[in-house]
């Protein structure tokens, strides 16, 4: 629901700038804030650790292959 709220403001947005704004180069606007939404989701991913039981999980799984 967020996301959906967040792209209608967007469009709404850049709509209300015009559409020479948009043909100049507005269009860019949305996947340069993508790449930064991305490099966040990124960044919250390598910080948060594992879940203990996955790290169980995982070992159990390194050493059935080298066996």
């Amino acid at each position: 629901n967020l996301g959906l709220l967040l792209s209608s403001l967007t469009v709404y947005l850049l709509t209300m700038q015009g559409e020479a704004f948009l043909l100049a180069g507005g269009w860019r606007i949305p996947f340069v804030a993508s790449i930064v939404l991305v490099m966040v989701g990124l960044w919250v991913r390598r910080s948060i650790p594992e879940t203990i039981a996955f790290q169980e999980i995982s070992d159990d799984n390194k050493s059935q292959v080298t066996s």
